[in-house]
């Protein structure tokens, strides 16, 4: 081996090795502030091992033989161990001993295991440790990269290996600190009627001031004071546009204000608006009962709906980013369940805007007693929507405004994709849990605005209509020169790139696959089409030569 070659191996190695002794010091210091007895030093790989498993909605997965360290990446679960029953939700970290049974209770369950053999007791010190809820985006890049290189026999992925296991188990077991802010922010908004001092949150969870001022900034992105501000801001939305003919003065004693002139001006130095104004923007309370997102249309039309759907496990804050800050204060209808009909009435809608639901006919009769109930058949583009809402909401004037804007939009993005669109024939997929689907010509908001719109050349074997469910013999057999994949969560691709027909396809031999992250990209309203064309165009500018 080459002098220079060796020298950097080396390096590599002591670079590794400080990884794994400084996160085996901080492990120890950080346990012995909870006097725990820490074990010593072993090596993981003759004895633990990492896997990862996925749980369907009323499947169940069992664990025999030693100890298992288990992280929920999505979903949720009951956990039973004997007579013992516990909920698992995304971000837990828990150690079960065996045997016990893991049932998912939602559509799928992502489960990271590290098993510990039956003759060690690496985890045994750990049993009675409460382990810290951690989001997946820290939490899943660390679990993937210990599964990717768990059975390396390089000397310095097995030191990075080790490395890992001790930065995971660090941050699961930061407790106290990030618990702890987890409780302040609770309190904080079960409390905003009160005067909230800073002092007073930092010994309610025994830290100092500037350590609680620290670390709160670490966990929220924002310091304690203007976390208050921020939830006393969105509180006060909440008021004006849910809670019917509420006066200011009310508004600002229930967020903790005493004089409703300084509330006035607070308001509008932070939000750039008077409270009055913004309250106008639901002076026609509208409520929306539907599984598309039109408060799209409404927010386009300058509307703030009252209530309106959402959906929880698909957004982070239920809604796509582009539309959270026009609907704050706005009532959330959890749309992958049944509306709840009393929840929307307790709002005081003027009229309530309304589409065919994908369950049963009885929910949609629950809302056909209800007077002034809107209700608008599917559409098949998305500005046939925009003027159905504008005619039933009086602002037809601005229909045409908008829908140029776009126009002027899709023109542009054209010209900028046309180095690609003009190269090749394209198939768009949808790749979900149980099925493929193909989206054809024409017929749905998307192939609209890719194939006409923005000029990309559809496969021939592409249907007519909106969209065909198909297998991947199928996809193998159509053999498309391009493939865009939308939608898709990454462990179902995973599944469609594993299958031994997917490889024959011409598109993945020739990498002309495209995969963006495009789950909040929505053809369907002005608003998510501005923003989905914009992504778009970011996505492919790198793939135009």
């Amino acid at each position: 081996m080459p002098p220079q070659k060796l020298l950097l191996k080396m390096i590599i190695i002591y670079i590794n090795s400080l990884l794994v002794y400084y996160h085996f010091l901080f492990f120890v210091n950080h346990f012995q502030e909870r006097k725990v007895l820490l074990v010593t030093y072993v090596l993981f790989h003759d004895c633990i091992k990492v896997s990862y498993t996925e749980i369907k909605e009323g499947e169940k997965k069992e664990f025999q033989e030693g100890s298992h360290l288990l992280y929920v990446s999505s979903g949720q679960g009951q956990l039973t161990q004997g007579e013992k029953q516990m909920l698992l939700v995304e971000g837990m970290s828990v150690i079960v001993e065996s045997p016990c049974l893991l049932t998912s209770s939602s559509e799928s369950m992502d489960v990271y295991i590290l098993d510990c053999h039956q003759q060690s007791k690496w985890l045994v010190p750990f049993r009675d440790v409460v382990f810290a809820r951690q989001s997946p985006i820290k939490m899943v890049p660390i679990w993937k990269e210990l599964l990717r290189i768990q059975k390396s026999s390089v000397l310095s992925e097995q030191c990075r290996f080790q490395s890992l296991i001790w930065k995971m188990l660090s941050m699961i077991t930061d407790y106290m600190k990030m618990d702890g802010i987890e409780q302040a922010s609770q309190y904080i908004r079960q409390h905003l009627h009160e005067t909230i001092c800073v002092s007073d949150l930092a010994n309610r969870i025994g830290m100092t001031s500037s350590s609680f001022a620290r670390v709160f900034r670490q966990k929220t992105g924002v310091s304690p004071k203007e976390f208050i501000h921020q939830e006393r801001m969105k509180l006060a939305k909440k008021l004006m546009i849910q809670e019917k003919g509420i006066a200011l003065k009310e508004i600002a004693l229930r967020i903790g204000v005493q004089d409703e002139f300084y509330f006035s001006r607070l308001f509008k130095k932070r939000e750039g608006v008077a409270p009055t104004i913004f309250m106008k923007r639901a002076q026609k309370r509208i409520a929306i009962i539907s599984q598309l997102l039109l408060q799209d249309h409404l927010l386009s039309l300058g509307i703030q709906p009252v209530a309106a759907p959402a959906y929880p496990t698909e957004f982070s804050h239920g809604l796509p980013s582009y539309l959270c800050r026009g609907l704050e204060g706005t009532l959330l209808l959890n749309a992958e369940k049944y509306f709840n009909r009393e929840e929307v009435l307790r709002t005081q809608p003027d009229m309530i805007i309304k589409t065919p639901l994908r369950q049963d006919a009885e929910q949609s009769a629950l809302w056909t007693q209800q007077t002034h109930v809107h209700h608008i058949p599917f559409q098949s583009t998305w500005d046939a929507y925009l003027q159905k809402i504008a005619y039933i909401v009086e602002e037809e004037q601005k229909i045409e405004s908008i829908i140029e804007d776009i126009q002027q939009l899709e023109s542009r993005a054209k010209e900028i994709l046309r180095p690609l669109s003009s190269v090749g024939k394209w198939s768009v997929i949808w790749v979900r849990a149980n099925e493929v689907r193909l989206y054809g010509k024409t017929g749905h908001a998307f192939s609209d605005l890719f194939f006409q719109k923005l000029g990309f050349e559809p496969d021939d074997c592409l249907p007519d209509k909106s969209y065909r469910v198909i297998q991947v013999e199928d996809l193998a057999y159509m053999n498309p020169d391009r493939i865009l994949i939308l939608w898709s969560h990454e462990k179902d691709v995973q599944k469609l790139v594993n299958n031994k027909e997917w490889k024959k396809i011409d598109a993945i031999k020739n990498r002309n696959v495209y995969y963006p992250n495009s789950i909040e990209w929505d053809p369907w309203g002005p608003l998510g089409r501005k923003h989905m064309i914009n992504h778009m165009v970011n996505f492919f500018k790198k793939y135009i030569k």
